[in-house]
Formats: structure tokens, C-alpha cells, sequence
């Protein structure tokens, strides 16, 4: 029991780490050409801890660990009460492919892992790299009152929206000549109905000043479906260092969270 409770703390302190070191709003990595996000391959002997996915006998890569723009224990009450937003810039490529000939390993120097579970995501396709709140008062939108969501880090409006001096005190209040309304703003504050790979002219308020900025449609955003996460209860042991978990039988496909460590696509077959 000492063992698996070690784990489990090693387990959360990793991915606690991750949120740390590659949210939206803190110091996410940055890819300006989607062709540049190549997932890389591992073999067995460059595998270290925690979670993969093997492709072939040979073939390990890691899940979509990047982007993560939430927070232990849920987020801040200005957009809902989801509890975790996956969004990214150029970085779809990274999104691992999982089919029903693969498998997810898990290994440790500790003890085994405890019930690791799939949270459902839900796909809210392409934004500019924002997310927002209405300001009743003006009925213009502000950045969103969270940092980690208030900016994409790597999408254009990011750094077209800073570049031009603007912050938090700034207002939205259209997007290519039409008026930013409840109607086009999801209930996590994005965006909505707008084209990939787009390019658009943003209309901005500071104070009274109106001017204009551009952004590309570069932003993809999954959030948590709230649906109850699908837990794995067995797993295979082996002599290679790593045990194989059993993927529930009731899984369908999707996209999920894996058990705080990353996103993946799963195709069942």
C-alpha cells in the first residue's frame, strides 16, 4: 500500500508539473508552421516514466502534452465549470492516433498505477487564440479573467495582440466587420463559426480608442465532456520493465485525457 500510494503522489507531482511548465499562458512551446509538429518515436530503451502508447512491437510514442490551459481543481468562474481546456496553435501533429492493435503501457521504479482513467474531450474546433467575457457595462468582450486562458502562447493573435500594446484592459468588439455577440462566444469564452487557416481584422477598444488588429484561425480547443471517465482495472504484466493496460471494453472512439498525462485520438476497431 506504501508503494502504490508513492506512485500515485509521483504520478500527480509529474502532472502537476506539466500544467507548470507548458500552459497556454505559461511558456508553451511555440510552432508557427503546422508541419513542424512531428510526434517522435521511442524504443524501448529511451523510455522513462510515466505513459505510451506502443505502435508495433518496437514503436513508443508519448500522449499530447502540450497547451494544457487549466488547473488542479477547476478553473475560474468568469467562463464555467469545466475542468480542463487542451488548446494549441499549429500543433494538431502532436496529437498521438490510437487504434484497437495498439496499446498503452505504464511504467515505474515504484509500484503499479492506480485505476488510470480516460476523460472524453470534447472537439470545439478552431479560434483565434483567445477566450473571453462579456463586460456588461460596455458590451464589449475582455480577455478572459484566468491567465492561462486569456492567451493561446503560438497562435497569431497572441502575438499580434501584444505586439500592439494592448492588455487587459482591452476590449473586443468585432471580428471581420461583425459584432462580437453570446450568439458567436462558446460557453468556455472562444470564438465560434469561424474557418481554419482564416485570416481575420479584430476591432479592439482601449478606452474609447478603436483600432484594428489581424489574427489567423490557428487555435484548436478541446474541454473536458464532463461525461464520468472510463476507468482501466487490469493490466498485463511483462519482463520488459512496463505493464500493458487493459483498455475498457466499453471505450468508444474519441478524443480523451489520459489520466492527467495527455491527449490522444482513439479509433476503435
Amino acid at each position: 500500500m506504501k508503494k502504490l500510494n508513492k506512485l500515485i503522489i509521483l504520478i500527480t507531482m509529474i502532472a502537476a508539473s506539466m500544467f507548470i511548465s507548458t500552459g497556454c499562458g505559461t511558456g508553451q512551446s511555440e510552432i508557427n508552421n503546422p508541419d513542424d509538429a512531428k510526434i517522435e518515436v521511442y524504443r524501448l530503451g529511451d523510455l522513462k516514466e510515466v505513459a505510451y502508447i506502443q505502435k508495433g512491437e518496437n514503436e513508443f510514442i508519448k500522449f499530447m502534452d502540450k497547451g494544457k490551459g487549466y488547473k488542479t481543481g477547476g478553473m475560474s468562474s468568469d467562463v464555467d465549470s469545466h475542468s480542463k481546456i487542451v488548446w494549441f496553435a499549429n500543433q494538431d501533429g502532436l496529437i498521438p492516433e490510437m487504434t484497437g492493435n495498439d496499446r498503452i503501457i505504464m511504467m515505474s521504479q515504484n509500484a503499479i498505477p492506480d485505476r488510470p482513467k480516460f476523460h472524453p474531450m470534447e472537439d470545439y474546433g478552431y479560434t483565434i487564440g483567445c477566450t473571453l467575457y462579456e463586460d456588461s457595462k460596455s458590451k464589449t468582450w475582455a480577455l478572459s479573467q484566468d491567465p492561462l486562458k486569456a492567451l493561446c502562447v503560438g497562435s497569431s493573435f497572441n502575438k499580434n495582440f501584444l505586439a500592439a500594446g494592448n492588455g487587459e484592459a482591452t476590449r473586443l468588439f468585432d471580428i471581420g466587420g461583425m459584432k462580437i455577440t453570446a450568439k458567436n462566444v462558446s460557453t468556455i469564452g472562444t470564438i465560434t463559426g469561424l474557418e481554419p487557416g482564416k485570416e481575420f481584422p479584430i476591432g479592439l477598444y482601449n478606452g474609447t480608442k478603436y483600432s484594428e488588429i489581424t489574427a489567423v484561425v490557428d487555435t484548436h480547443v478541446f474541454v473536458d465532456s464532463l461525461q464520468t471517465p472510463y476507468v482501466a482495472e487490469e493490466f498485463q504484466f511483462t519482463k520488459d520493465g512496463y505493464i500493458i493496460v487493459t483498455m475498457p471494453k466499453d471505450l468508444p472512439s474519441g478524443y480523451y485525457y489520459f489520466d492527467e498525462l495527455g491527449l490522444f485520438k482513439y479509433t476503435k476497431s
